[in-house]
């Protein structure tokens, strides 16, 4: 996102047992219920016979409905037969009661008595008119229920005609018992029996087996009241989460592999796929990684034979020994072979390419280092690389390479100070050395032996090799870096203590003897201890309005 910081220089159904006789018996009532239910049973055993299934929403093998479900008392039974009183058409079978076909339709009708009339006991409706109860097929009805009587066709009369005190309302059954069928009275669901685990619990109190519900039942090894993974209870309830080692991949976790072992493909505390090459962790018997070669040396490698240069990590993390050498004294850079330099009176490598263990910048410093025997690398300009920002033709001289790790948010800012030639600074996160990546500013423009500066801010965390690219010549310089963390810089914005110190208002190219124009100012930044990025800030002038489009840092007092 641009940021326009702007700096002005100048300004529940009634069911019925249908009876044969006059005679009534209580007992005999909760028998038939008792054979219903074991026919119920018996029919849902037979059906798991057929290839159809029952519940599944279509119609076949021996099944004359199927609406979905196995429930009881909705037209279509949980045999998948239609029930008594009801019409069922399509898949998922759609059922209906006819009133007045003197069919009780359990569930939907209490009654049926053949017709459609009122104030005969039977409503419009089907069901049982106030005052009376009804029974059979068609049905008959009498004014008997409430008088605390037992009449022919009262399931049961406690001398009131409301429900759920143990005798239904219209005197039809005993009713809030837990599986018989009816949910009522209190119950959250009832499933016509006392099973536990089948959908409804045994007292009929919830829904159970339900993973989530908050209570571990029914298979379930743990229901933390969600079905959220990573919080101590898995989202199926099928397991416990334990931490690394348990095979669920949670919190800080990268993999997780059900053990806490190393070098089996995840690492024994689940931080990272370990046992991997070229993951700058050198473990599970791997020789070095990168620059870590477990404190092996040219001479240890070697047996003592070579105990100078250095050694180099191959690509399958072994060692490679092609870059130990002998010792070779040296006085000067000078009596070095090309590619190496002198160092404590020994010609050492310097690390003129990428992957050549190149100098790696891991602090703030200031450090005097010469081109001198290196060899021919990169050419920054049009004839290699062709870096667009350094505005050069060519810079095929001599090269050298830095190394800079940086995690989000680091930045890091370099100065050359070249002693009597101009070499020309760039970056790259490739290696080998293909492209070059923004982030030069030069406020001299390139002017022959003067100064480079160069500001970068890493996105991500990142490798980036920081190029000295030699211009046709070769020689000293110094080189000032500055590096910090996140917590250490910040955007320009109008709480910063910025200051313009100084302002060359509407210059032209003449005045500054090049040939491009452009606005000078100068910016002091008084803070302390943060430096300040301007990149994405717009300056507005008499001139123009001018926008940095790449990291230029202003370190603290600077």
């Amino acid at each position: 996102m641009r940021r326009h910081l702007l700096f002005p220089l100048t300004a529940l159904g009634v069911g019925l047992l249908a009876f044969s006789g006059c005679s009534f018996d209580k007992s005999g009532l909760r028998h038939l219920e008792n054979v219903n239910s074991n026919n119920v049973n018996s029919n849902n055993s037979n059906s798991n016979d057929n290839t159809a299934s029952c519940g599944d929403g279509l119609v076949g093998g021996d099944e004359t409905c199927d609406d979905g479900n196995i429930s009881p008392n909705d037209g279509c039974g949980p045999d998948c037969s239609v029930e008594n009183g009801y019409q069922c058409i399509g898949e998922p079978s759609v059922c209906t009661s006819v009133c007045g076909d003197g069919l009780v339709a359990r569930g939907q009708e209490g009654c049926d008595d053949g017709n459609t009339s009122p104030g005969d006991g039977c409503g419009p409706d089907c069901q049982a008119e106030e005052g009376y109860v009804c029974f059979g097929e068609p049905s008959v009805c009498n004014e008997t229920c409430g008088n605390g009587s037992l009449d022919t066709g009262e399931a049961c009369d406690d001398g009131n005609t409301s429900d759920c005190d143990g005798c239904a309302g219209d005197c039809s059954r005993e009713d809030n018992q837990c599986g018989d069928g009816f949910t009522e009275c209190g119950e959250a669901c009832d499933d016509a029996n006392n099973n536990a685990c089948d959908g409804c619990s045994a007292d009929c109190t919830r829904v159970d087996n339900q993973c989530g519900d908050g209570i571990a039942e029914c298979q379930e090894v743990c229901d933390d009241g969600n079905t959220s993974d990573c919080d101590g209870c898995r989202g199926d309830c099928t397991a416990q989460e334990t931490g690394c080692g348990d095979g669920f991949v949670c919190g800080p976790e990268v993999c997780d592999d059900g053990n806490t072992n190393d070098c089996d493909g995840c690492a024994g505390d689940c931080s990272r796929a370990d046992n991997q090459c070229g993951d700058v962790v050198r473990e599970c018997g791997e020789a070095c990684e990168g620059t870590d070669f477990g404190g092996a040396t040219c001479s240890s490698e070697t047996g003592g034979a070579l105990p100078g240069g250095s050694l180099a990590c191959t690509a399958g993390c072994t060692i490679d020994t092609s870059g130990c050498l002998g010792v070779v004294s040296c006085p000067s850079n000078a009596s070095c072979p090309t590619g190496l330099q002198c160092v404590d009176s020994s010609c050492e490598p310097v690390g003129d390419t990428c992957d050549d263990s190149p100098v790696l910048l891991s602090s703030s410093g200031t450090f005097d280092h010469t081109l001198e025997n290196l060899s021919n690398s990169y050419n920054a300009g049009s004839g290699g690389l062709d870096c667009p920002e350094l505005g050069i033709a060519d810079s095929n001289g001599r090269d050298r390479v830095y190394r800079i790790d940086l995690a989000t948010g680091d930045y890091f800012s370099a100065w050359i100070h070249p002693q009597g030639w101009n070499p020309v600074l760039f970056i790259t996160d490739t290696c080998p050395i293909t492209s070059c990546l923004p982030g030069r500013n030069d406020a001299s423009l390139n002017q022959d032996q003067a100064p480079e500066r160069l500001d970068y801010v890493a996105s991500t965390a990142q490798t980036i090799y920081l190029v000295v690219d030699g211009d046709d010549d070769d020689g000293d310089y110094r080189l000032d870096f500055v590096r910090g963390a996140t917590a250490d810089w910040t955007y320009l914005d109008d709480t910063l203590d910025v200051l313009f110190s100084e302002v060359l208002p509407d210059p032209q190219s003449s005045d500054l003897g090049i040939n491009d124009a452009c606005e000078w100012f100068e910016l002091f930044n008084a803070e302390t201890s943060l430096a300040v990025n301007l990149e994405g800030s717009t300056f507005v002038t008499d001139a123009g309005s001018f926008w940095v489009d790449l990291p230029l840092l202003i370190g603290p007092q600077e």
